[in-house]
């Protein structure tokens, strides 16, 4: 069972899950959490309305990745010490 809000992040926890025996990966976002648009690179580049509105820079996806790669890490670590 996975749940997440961004397809990316999805894909990058179907990874780690397959990894440990009986793993269930839930991520919730905390309630009235807004973090703005996030762009690719080319997208920030562009500017339309998606780009113009990303608050973090151009390299706001692949921040969020990384550390949501480094999460979803750190949760397979964690479940396999105690399984």
């Amino acid at each position: 069972m996975i749940f997440c809000s961004l397809s990316s992040h999805c894909i990058i926890l179907q990874e780690f899950a397959g990894t440990v025996k009986d793993v269930k990966v839930v991520l919730a976002g905390l309630s009235n959490v807004y973090v703005d648009y996030i762009t690719t690179f080319e997208e920030y580049q562009i500017q339309r309305y998606e780009g113009a509105s990303t608050i973090y820079g151009p390299h706001s996806l692949n921040a969020y990745i990384d550390i949501f790669t480094k999460l979803a890490q750190a949760m397979v670590k964690v479940r396999s010490k105690y399984a």
